[in-house]
């Protein structure tokens, strides 16, 4: 039902960068159908909980994203920080 949601409400943006806690561990079938159904990579390749699961994803249909994980201190969750190469901006 998230992800049917989800894909409504993006199935008209040109650029898509979706960030956040799916708080869902572990890769479904569903989810991976929705990620390519939409043309959509999934960033988060280690894991952003202290328990060593990946709920933390950033999701982007750009091809020049790069995010990087680290421990947080006082959380259970991991830093996500995200660094979007655009060699067409000056900023």
């Amino acid at each position: 039902m998230f992800l049917q949601s989800l894909q409504a409400q993006i199935r008209n943006l040109q650029n898509r960068i979706i960030l956040g806690d799916f708080n869902q561990p572990g890769t479904t079938e569903i989810f991976k159908r929705f990620l390519q159904e939409n043309s959509l990579q999934q960033y988060i390749t280690t894991p952003t909980h202290g328990l060593g699961d990946t709920l933390d994803l950033v999701i982007s249909n750009l091809p020049d994203l790069h995010s990087i994980t680290k421990a947080a201190p006082n959380t259970d969750h991991h830093l996500v920080s995200v660094k979007l190469d655009n060699p067409g901006c000056d900023n």
